[in-house]
């Protein structure tokens, strides 16, 4: 007897059987038909023969919708399923073995992910880098929430250019530069890799997005007396901190990741070991009778280690923006950074007349040339020369003389 070809209204009317499955077989694609549960669920199937495992097979093409032209579209996909099978191909195999690919490409897309190679990057090169948590809360802030899933072989110029322009636009160009750099550097390391599909670094030829400014602010006598003022109406640890950051002129990240095992109140040394030092080399810091004045009036805690700290000593202090704006607030000097007391130190012992070269060790600025690899003389006797020096102009600041007392020359 002859199939007479499914219609429509043939497979609306098909009735559920009371047990087990009912299957009835289009006349014009071999193999086609539709299978109705018990349950009256109704879907599309086609039966063949596995060319690869000989057996009888049925492929389920979809459930039975019931929309306009649903026939005629799942009657053509039956008929590309049987050109398969004559190819040589099991479509349930092929079926798998796509599912597998998605599977595998989703995995790889997922390991190139921004996100995941941040990480990565943080755990092979920014940990082991003294300023790589700096770096890492950059990319946390100003790239992740817009790139994070996407593959980072699709991240392109012109979305490194987005990114960019937006801190430009909002009047902060060197913060623009300094994420530019943080960018170029991740993606340099990243291509160097070669295990992430990049062929190129959306950075290559690109220029700073806005040109370097040069800082030169220092702070006169008036602001070094008021921002002291300031400094001394701040709670424990900002003030103190802020306080040594004036009085030795090293920088932000050593005086507030001071270590009570680096000082020794004796002989008046901070002695900076070199991981915590930009310059990579260990470095002592003489310190002045306003230093230890500092020093001996804070709190220990027996937790923890840590000089500067909110956190019973466990960890070092930071939120030096927060710091930095209750400085401005209670001094009322507009215009300055933590950085600029560092300036103005180094500023004054040029005035004072301390050699070049003693006040570049003071401040642990690498020798150049040469002089890094032949000089080694610590210039201790002369640091300390410099720091008092240092500390006596900042005393005659916050306290000048009575007008009618007159400094005699020796």
């Amino acid at each position: 007897m002859a199939r007479i070809a499914l219609t429509a209204l043939m497979v609306e009317r098909f009735k559920p059987p009371k047990t087990g499955r009912l299957e009835k077989y289009d006349g014009l694609v071999p193999g086609f038909g539709v299978r109705v549960t018990d349950k009256g669920a109704k879907s599309w199937v086609f039966k063949y023969i596995s060319p690869t495992k000989k057996t009888r097979r049925r492929y389920t093409i979809g459930p039975v919708l019931g929309t306009s032209g649903e026939l005629d579209r799942t009657r053509k996909r039956a008929i590309e399923l049987r050109d398969m099978v004559r190819a040589g191909l099991d479509p349930a195999e092929a079926e798998k073995a796509a599912e597998a690919a998605l599977v595998s490409e989703a995995t790889v897309a997922a390991a190139n992910a921004f996100r995941a190679i941040v990480e990565l990057y943080d755990k092979r090169d920014l940990q082991a880098n003294r300023r790589g948590w700096e770096v890492k809360r950059i990319i946390d802030r100003e790239l992740i929430p817009y790139w994070g899933e996407k593959p980072i072989a699709t991240i392109t110029r012109a979305d490194v250019l987005e990114r960019l322009e937006v801190l430009v636009d909002a009047s902060k160009p060197q913060a623009a530069n300094r994420l530019f750099e943080v960018i170029r550097r991740l993606f340099n390391w990243a291509y160097d890799r070669g295990t992430f599909g990049l062929d190129h670094s959306p950075c290559d030829r690109m220029k700073m997005p806005a040109d370097k400014v040069i800082r030169q602010r220092v702070l006169n006598e008036e602001e070094i007396e008021a921002v002291w003022g300031a400094f001394d109406q701040m709670e424990y640890p900002f003030g103190s901190m802020l306080k040594l950051l004036l009085i030795t002129g090293q920088r932000r990240e050593e005086v507030a990741g001071m270590h009570w095992s680096e000082i020794d109140l004796k002989t008046k040394l901070w002695s900076i070991p070199p991981e915590r030092c930009k310059s990579d080399r260990p470095h002592v810091v003489p310190l002045s009778n306003q230093a230890i004045e500092v020093l001996t009036s804070l709190p220990r805690f027996e937790d923890g280690h840590f000089v500067f700290t909110t956190t019973d000593g466990e960890r070092p202090v930071s939120a030096f923006s927060q710091c930095k704006s209750e400085a401005d607030a209670l001094s009322g000097v507009r215009d300055w950074r933590i950085h600029d007391l560092r300036r103005t130190v180094r500023t004054e012992l040029a005035r004072l007349r301390v050699p070049e070269i003693v006040a570049e060790r003071i401040i642990n600025h690498a020798p150049r040339g040469l002089a890094r690899v032949y000089n080694q003389y610590g210039y201790l006797d002369e640091k300390r020369e410099g720091l008092e020096k240092w500390d006596d102009r900042l005393r005659s600041i916050l306290e000048p003389r009575p007008e009618n007392v007159v400094a005699l020359r020796a």
